[in-house]
């Protein structure tokens, strides 16, 4: 993977929802054991990330939803 890194702060979950959803579907389809199988639907991996972080998500809840 060549690309560049960026670290951005997120006010709102929604804002990133899509690239979230795509990230997680990536990384199980590449073998990654992160408690789901693949194929994980795009609907399951959405759903995922809105209850892991919430709408009142803070940087540390995030980290916690992650590692």
């Amino acid at each position: 993977m060549n690309g560049e890194v960026r670290i951005e702060t997120v006010l709102a979950i929604e804002e990133r929802l899509n690239e979230l959803a795509e990230l997680l579907i990536e990384v199980v389809e590449d073998g990654a054991s992160v408690g789901f199988l693949p194929p994980l639907q795009r609907s399951e991996a959405i759903r995922y990330w809105q209850q892991a972080v919430g709408p009142d998500a803070s940087y540390s809840s995030l980290c916690s939803a992650i590692g």
